[in-house]
């Protein structure tokens, strides 16, 4: 058939048209949906190319008999433009499916789809079936621990795990290896075995040797989460780590050990060293991981019982950890304080993040440029390079004003501008909470009035109503017997005729 007689054949190809072009939209939008569980276009490729021959050749057939014009409109004319058009259309999908992302474009683009995804395919909950009919691994392998001696001649995974357990204890490491790798060759899919090999391995071949061995174990199972996760652990950089462990967490979001290790990582620096956005993630992980084990998707990646409970343990001690130290840090990163001494004003500016390496400030000015220099005294601790100074000092005019504030972090990142209002007034109170008597329950209070500006004033004031019908020369001043709760403290001084505004403070023990 020549290229001309290709014109014969558009009747042919408008009549197929609404039906090829349905069936490939709606095709395309489940291949799409279901791209995280299944890779269809390439077998929906072989489909079509599969039809375009089988058709031709009754084609070829037909229009030796009947001539082409009449082929082309007959049903096996209609067949061969259908399977055609979509051998053309699903290479193309085949080939741009490759540069989609690996939950598909319907669940990147729309709100909700990623979490109906792992809903309907049940994405990291049945991941690789665990092997073994005649009841769980657990019971097989709690049965075979009680004759507490080795196993002669191991054929399936319980034996050889068992093998391991006991060479461990024994002391021999080598024989401990073997039966470890064999359990691991037959049965992949437990996160603490292949935590104690990996220890027992790095310890003693080296973390190189224990590289090698799972990128042979990788090579044996490709597709398998548990094996990638396991992988990962092992990559000496951190960044590495964290990113290929997002990527994994993202397509096998039921996947417990994956959410654990990847908070885990997250955390790994210690208190202090850990950013903001690191904490922010590390709690969407353990949010993740929460999930999965109410999906079922915890427990049956454990095979010890203590492995597990070293695990939920971890994931306590997060808790109380957000609460005391990390859910303060990232609710306030940063502390800023402005004390307001006669002719001066002192800031301090003190990051939770530690060992950042520069601090920025401006005072009335959203962009903070000022830099608050490196420490003559301040030291990381690790490597002795000075850090940031976190006092600066200097004269300001009275009124109100705001500081602004940001820091590098050790990662190099620069942190939100933080910002802290405050005023410059010409004078000032102290409060100093004064001990009460013992079963009373009244409080007292000390106070010490402070002139900013260097004048000498008079001051009036009043407690929780602005009356302002008292006066001290001051500059100090006993409150007694007031009830107990919070108070509100008015004043304003008098000085050569001239009277302040009228300030206020809280007064509480």
């Amino acid at each position: 058939m020549q290229f001309k007689h290709l014109e014969l054949a558009k009747p042919s190809l408008k009549h197929v048209a609404k039906p090829y072009g349905i069936t490939t939209a709606v095709a395309g939008f489940i291949s799409d949906f279901i791209k995280p569980g299944f890779n269809t276009p390439p077998y929906l490729l072989g489909v079509a190319a599969l039809g375009f021959v089988v058709t031709l050749v009754f084609f070829r057939k037909r229009a030796k008999q009947d001539g082409l014009e009449s082929t082309f409109n007959s049903k096996v004319g209609g067949w061969l433009s259908f399977f055609a058009l979509s051998t053309v259309t699903w290479a193309a999908i085949t080939v741009f499916f490759t540069a989609t992302p690996e939950k598909g474009v319907t669940a990147t683009v729309v709100p909700g789809i990623a979490d109906l995804q792992a809903k309907l395919l049940k994405i990291g909950e049945d991941v690789t079936e665990i092997k073994g009919t005649v009841g769980r691994i657990e019971e097989k392998i709690d049965q075979l621990s009680k004759s507490g001696t080795v196993i002669p001649d191991p054929k399936t995974p319980e034996e050889f795990y068992v093998n391991a357990r006991f060479y461990e204890v024994k002391g021999n490491a080598g024989e401990a290896l073997k039966a470890y790798e064999k359990f691991l060759e037959l049965e992949p899919n437990y996160a603490d075995v292949h935590q104690a090999y990996q220890t027992l391995m790095n310890t003693t071949q080296g973390p190189e040797v224990t590289r090698q061995v799972y990128a042979s174990l990788q090579a044996k199972y490709p597709d398998n989460p548990m094996v990638a996760l396991m992988a990962i652990r092992l990559l000496p950089d951190r960044n590495e780590r964290i990113e290929k462990l997002k990527r994994l967490a993202e397509k096998y979001p039921r996947l417990g050990p994956v959410q654990f290790e990847l908070a885990q990582e997250y955390l790994r620096p210690g208190p202090g060293n850990v950013t903001i956005e690191e904490i922010k993630s590390a709690k969407a992980a353990f949010e993740q991981f929460k999930k999965a084990d109410e999906a079922g998707g915890v427990k049956r990646y454990y095979l010890d019982k203590e492995a597990l409970d070293t695990v939920y343990k971890k994931r306590d001690e997060y808790d109380k950890m957000s609460t005391a130290f990390y859910g303060s840090m990232a609710e306030q990163p940063l502390i800023m304080q402005v004390e307001v001494l006669p002719d001066l004003v002192s800031i301090s500016i003190t990051p939770k993040e530690l060992k950042v390496q520069r601090i920025f400030y401006s005072i009335d000015d959203p962009n903070p440029t000022i830099d608050t220099g490196l420490s003559t005294y301040l030291k990381d601790p690790s490597t002795g390079a000075p850090l940031p100074n976190h006092q600066v000092s200097g004269k300001l005019g009275q009124g109100k004003h705001v500081l602004y504030a940001k820091y590098i972090n050790a990662q190099g990142k620069e942190s939100p501008v933080f910002s802290h209002p405050f005023e410059v007034k010409p004078i000032q109170v102290h409060v100093i909470p004064s001990p009460g008597v013992l079963g009373s329950s009244t409080q007292n209070f000390s106070l010490v009035f402070q002139s900013i500006d260097g004048k000498e004033y008079e001051y009036f004031y009043s407690v929780d109503q602005p009356t302002l019908d008292q006066r001290t020369k001051g500059p100090e001043l006993e409150l007694q017997g007031l009830s107990a709760g919070a108070h509100t403290l008015y004043y304003y001084g008098v000085s050569g005729g001239q009277k302040t505004e009228t300030y206020q403070v809280k007064l509480s023990q």
